[in-house]
């Protein structure tokens, strides 16, 4: 995690750069990196793995969405978002993406097509460069979506607290 000052020859972090006085930046992809020195804008990055104190158990359509995970890991590249479930037992959800967390706050979202969608969203505010709460919520539908419509209460999360750990103890 780097705040302040960014090395831009070594963009590891979403932090953005923003020219300093005279200096030119050149974009490279979704990066930006600049010629000389530069400031940076935003925080902390939020890009790391947080266990959720408060597991995702999900099991329905007789077994066929069968999932558990107690972690997730937050790829965020200065400009999008990806939420990916660690530590999961069963059935791998999708890999959500929405917007970059730069802010304090992210949103994102995958759906399953097929003859009963999958729709999964994770939503978080960080309350501190190392913690965020928020919510995992599933919805199935419409279509044959026998017993997981409505949705079973184990497949939907309020997340208190998640907190940053190593993404080696995410198994």
């Amino acid at each position: 995690m780097t705040e302040g000052r960014l090395d831009c020859d070594a963009l590891a972090d979403i932090e953005r750069p923003i020219p300093a006085a005279g200096e030119q930046c050149d974009e490279f992809g979704e990066t930006a990196t600049c010629d000389n020195s530069c400031q940076t804008i935003g925080g902390p990055s939020p890009s790391g793995c947080y266990n959720i104190q408060v597991g995702v158990n999900c099991n329905c359509a007789f077994g066929l969405v069968n999932f558990q995970f107690s972690c997730v890991e937050l790829q965020d590249t200065g400009v999008n978002l990806t939420a990916i479930a660690r530590g999961f037992v069963g059935s791998q959800p999708c890999w959500m993406t929405g917007d970059t967390a730069t802010d304090g706050a992210f949103s994102a979202q995958c759906t399953i097509p097929g003859g009963c969608p999958e729709t999964y969203t994770i939503t978080g505010t960080f309350t501190d460069a190392d913690h965020w709460d928020g919510s995992f919520t599933t919805t199935f539908g419409p279509g044959s979506c026998f017993d997981c419509d409505p949705t079973p209460a184990g497949c939907n999360a309020t997340i208190v607290n998640a907190t940053r750990v190593d993404c080696g103890s995410c198994t």
